[in-house]
């Protein structure tokens, strides 16, 4: 009797090699989008300017120290925290209240999702100048346009355990002249 269950066994994986008895995985790449898209749902397309929503938000996404890439000075890091990220989100919700992002291409490979993304809102209150280095620094604020404005951008998140350890913010042109038109304005 064993010795018909195990040749049955045996011809079961001869036949089936990929067959697996465990319970379905989900592979690093599938948690790491799942926790990325999230993050766009959740904090950009939400529509939620509420910083306590934002900030419970970024909780769960984000390590408790990270480095964020953005702006002119993309290769000179800022090691920074999740309440200055939730500040950072604030103001953008503040200037674009009906934001929306729209994912047009994602990649993820190990510990790295990529997002090419297209976002577009009315920019409807002031951004400060510097938003994307230090939110909490005052300064000189751009002023709404009250027009509907768009423009393409690429988010790189790296992950460990489940939390954004790193991100990258690129935008293309047309962002640097939404800023620029309004501090023209």
């Amino acid at each position: 009797m064993r010795r018909s269950i195990l040749l049955t066994v045996i011809t079961l994986f001869a036949i089936f090699p990929t067959l697996s008895f465990a319970q379905d995985t989900v592979s690093v790449e599938e948690t790491n989008t799942a926790i990325v898209m999230r993050l766009i749902d959740d904090v950009w397309n939400a529509q939620n300017p509420d910083r306590d929503i934002l900030g419970s938000i970024v909780e769960e996404s984000f390590a408790l120290i990270f480095e964020s890439h953005s702006g002119p000075q993309i290769n000179e890091p800022k090691i920074t925290s999740r309440a200055w990220l939730t500040n950072r989100y604030g103001y953008i919700h503040q200037a674009f209240p009906d934001m929306h992002i729209t994912v047009e291409n994602l990649i993820a490979q190990g510990d790295m999702v990529v997002v090419h993304y297209q976002a577009q809102g009315t920019f409807s209150d002031y951004l400060p100048v510097w938003w994307f280095l230090d939110p909490t620094e005052s300064g000189e604020l751009i002023p709404a346009t009250n027009e509907m404005e768009s423009w393409d951008g690429i988010f790189m998140y790296r992950l460990e355990d489940g939390k954004i350890i790193e991100e990258y913010w690129y935008w293309d042109r047309h962002w640097i002249e939404i800023m620029q038109h309004g501090l023209d304005k």
